[in-house]
């Protein structure tokens, strides 16, 4: 026990603590992330959509997290990372908050669009903090702190969010949701005032002057975006038609879906951390990205087997989080390794686009299929996408070592 205590206090070795506060900020931001696990079944149940249409209004809020991205890092790159968040932070809570009084199925995806927008400018400003405040020694881990402030908070919110829905009613994820914002904003403002010193001077003559490139014409790197984008597909089922699935066929109440995510959270919050460490110690980027995706699409053919639920669930689980944890640090990290000084905003900015690429496709993609064809034949779609996506990261990978870029 000893060993694994100092094994697990070595993967925090060297973080700064402007990197612990950012991660402090995106816990309480993430506290409140309850529109995503809950958005399918309040449209569905609340508002008596069908599932095409919740898929699609979900759609839209992929599209306006895909322009945020890209939004977002222009921005980074042009006004520096501190005023970028406190902005997304701000105007994202007001627009949350919002969102529990539109019930009209056009007005409602159309603030959902905006929202998911203003949101989302904040991911490529964090991560570009974090690029600022570590090494290449501590950066992958820099980038794995956030993610488990954001899995802790994934691991608390919507458990809490799934009781009160069964207790009250849906307006609680809206409140929180743009309560916790507003809340995040307010400890950037108090703790985070030091990363205002970060401001680029956006020069694409100097980036390309200093061997860099254009991220639109960095052949190896937009087809890892590529790639990612089809690996995501297959994950984020968890947020979409999973609910679904334990709503409709396992006869889960919107309590237990709650407190399905939360051991998803919990998992990755505890594992993250000691399993990036050992990869990124004894493994490449590439190898641990291909793995990641295979796992990915393994989970959701797993849910073909003909177990009880519980043993189902639990392979599932164990699967999709372990694949999630070692294959998405090490896509962003890629991305800044990728990446000059001189336009790493728009590098990030890319980067979370990809995210937000899936997140559109994904709901819709997933919607369709179960309507069309049942669970059974969209689990095994879905889950050979993951798998397509791993077996494209090894060409990918190839591609990287003809540009002698490190992997």
């Amino acid at each position: 026990m000893n060993r694994i205590t100092q094994y697990y206090k070595a993967s925090f070795n060297g973080l700064s603590g402007t990197v612990w506060a950012l991660g402090l900020m995106m816990f309480i931001n993430r506290l409140g992330t309850l529109i995503l696990p809950f958005l399918t079944l309040y449209t569905t149940q609340e508002l008596d959509w069908s599932k095409s249409q919740a898929g699609i209004s979900i759609g839209f809020y992929g599209v306006g997290g895909l322009l945020g991205a890209l939004v977002g890092g222009w921005l980074v790159d042009r006004f520096g990372v501190y005023r970028v968040m406190f902005f997304s932070l701000i105007s994202s809570g007001m627009a949350y908050l919002s969102l529990q009084f539109l019930t009209n199925y056009y007005v409602f995806t159309t603030w959902l669009f905006i929202t998911a927008l203003l949101a989302d400018i904040l991911r490529p400003a964090v991560m570009t903090s974090v690029s600022h405040v570590t090494d290449q020694h501590t950066r992958t881990r820099g980038i794995s702190l956030m993610r488990m402030a954001f899995n802790l908070g994934f691991a608390i919110g919507p458990a809490v969010g799934g009781l009160l829905i069964a207790w009250s009613d849906y307006y609680w994820i809206f409140i929180i949701d743009g309560g916790t914002c507003l809340l995040a904003s307010v400890f950037l403002w108090k703790y985070l005032s030091k990363l205002k010193k970060y401001k680029h001077a956006y020069s694409e003559k100097k980036s390309m002057a200093n061997g860099g490139r254009s991220v639109f014409t960095d052949g190896p790197f937009m087809m890892l975006m590529i790639c990612s984008i089809v690996m995501l597909v297959s994950f984020f089922q968890l947020l979409f038609t999973l609910p679904l699935y334990l709503k409709e066929v396992m006869l889960f109440n919107e309590g237990m879906v709650g407190y399905f995510f939360a051991i998803n959270g919990a998992m990755v919050f505890i594992f993250e951390m000691p399993l990036v460490h050992t990869v990124e110690t004894k493994w490449k980027l590439f190898p641990a990205m291909t793995v990641g995706s295979l796992m990915i699409g393994l989970a959701l053919i797993g849910l073909l087997l003909p177990l009880q639920a519980i043993i189902l669930l639990s392979i599932y689980m164990l699967l999709v989080s372990i694949g999630e944890i070692i294959s998405f640090p090490f896509i962003t990290s890629t991305a800044i390794r990728r990446a000059k000084p001189e336009n790493i905003g728009t590098y990030m900015g890319i980067t979370s686009m990809m995210f937000s690429v899936a997140f559109i496709v994904a709901p819709i993609i997933g919607t369709q299929l179960i309507e069309s064809f049942g669970y059974d034949t969209s689990w095994l779609f879905l889950g050979i996408l993951g798998i397509l996506g791993g077996l494209g990261f090894i060409y990918v990978r190839v591609l990287f070592e003809q540009k002698s870029v490190k992997n």
